[in-house]
């Protein structure tokens, strides 16, 4: 009998389901005492001295980029390799996306390729991570501040690993963050290691951005404090139109079990990480992920990339053999829409990273046997279809 080796599992257990019927027999269904404890879980694991949580992907990253009221027209420099629907984001908040090619061997941002998109209209800098690994962000975080620029750390797949390096609302409170993003995103979407049914978050440690951001997730209700300083009547009244994008408890309770889990997975899948690294090594036609400084990558999957051309044929074969894997982070250029915005847009790092890398199947559980089959299918491919 063939050996099926799925790409992921199911990251719910009868721990995830136990505290979600706990949730609903409680009548909790809006945002209540779960949503604030998964808050102030998230807080305490990245640094934060503020995370607000959103009811669905994507609306992390457009609360902050209507809490930071950027001008119509603001340009916001992303990733080419980040998910289709951040640059959707940026076009909703009425923004102008811009792309910064990559490092040819990351895949990853960096202060060159930034400081090269850079024009008079950039207000804003998204950084995401990529398949568990975190950029460096201190060069990054000088050029922006030099220009007045937000910087903001996308941490989707990454944030388990350590914590984002964040700029603090004080020196003294978090000295070791004082050079680094002023604020965090992340959206819980890949079920490798989250799945949020669609939820999201943002952070950060400063205090007026954090109270702008508690009032737009909201319906315009706001707190005593923000209503004084406004000046606003009444508890009730509707100052300004806001998102009303909250978490509910019921998925407030999914992701914070799943969350308690996963970092007790951490090393198992650090683990398997190492198993790939020490058998593909020295395979010829496959190239392993760069090292990173240690905690700053997560695991979510594991990617290899593979000599442009052939990566279809090596997922077939892999497929043949019960293994499955994924294409992920393709260049945002190669779907029709944006390959129209960005017409006159060259990227050939982002391009030629996006065209070779897959996927293989890494998560907790993942048996010795099924990882030596991943394995030795892909070398199997790698006989056929690499270099000659």
């Amino acid at each position: 009998m063939k050996l099926r080796v799925p790409f992921q599992l199911s990251s719910l257990d009868e721990q995830s389901v136990r505290e979600m019927n706990e949730t609903l027999q409680r009548n909790s269904f809006y945002t209540g005492p779960t949503t604030s404890s998964l808050q102030s879980r998230l807080s305490e694991l990245l640094r934060l001295d503020s995370v607000t949580t959103t009811g669905s992907e994507g609306s992390a990253l457009r609360l902050l980029i209507e809490a930071f009221d950027l001008e119509r027209g603001s340009e916001i420099i992303a990733s080419p390799l980040a998910v289709a629907s951040t640059l959707s984001t940026i076009v909703s908040c009425e923004a102008v996306p811009l792309l910064a090619d990559v490092d040819r061997t990351t895949g990853l941002l960096t202060r060159n390729t930034v400081e090269a998109a850079l024009t008079p209209r950039t207000r804003c800098v998204l950084v995401p991570a990529l398949s568990g690994r975190r950029a460096e962000l201190r060069g990054l975080r000088q050029l922006t501040s030099e220009r007045g620029i937000r910087l903001v750390e996308d941490v989707s797949d990454a944030f388990v690993s350590s914590a984002p390096d964040t700029v603090s609302s004080s020196a003294s409170s978090h000295p070791a963050q004082g050079v680094l993003a002023d604020a965090v995103v992340m959206d819980f979407r890949d079920p490798g290691l989250i799945l949020g049914a669609g939820a999201g978050a943002v952070g950060t440690s400063c205090p007026v951005l954090s109270a702008r951001l508690r009032v737009l997730v909201g319906s315009g209700l706001v707190d005593r404090s923000f209503r004084d300083q406004r000046k606003i009547a009444s508890p009730h009244d509707l100052s300004e139109i806001t998102l009303n994008c909250g978490l509910d408890d019921l998925r407030a309770a999914l992701i914070l079990s799943q969350i308690n889990r996963l970092e007790h997975s951490y090393p198992e899948r650090c683990s398997l990480a190492s198993t790939y690294e020490d058998r593909l090594g020295d395979a010829r036609g496959i190239r392993l992920p760069a090292p990173a400084v240690e905690g700053a990558r997560s695991h979510p999957h594991y990617p290899v990339r593979v000599d442009r051309g052939v990566r279809r044929l090596f997922q077939k074969s892999l497929s043949e053999a019960g293994v499955a894997t994924a294409v992920i982070n393709p260049c945002v250029t190669r779907f029709t829409y944006f390959a129209e915005y960005f017409r006159d847009l060259d990227l050939p790092n982002a391009c030629e990273y996006g065209d070779t890398v897959l996927a293989l199947p890494l998560y907790p559980g993942l048996a010795a046997d099924a990882q030596d089959h991943v394995i030795e299918s892909l070398l199997g491919a790698l006989r056929k279809f690499g270099r000659r």
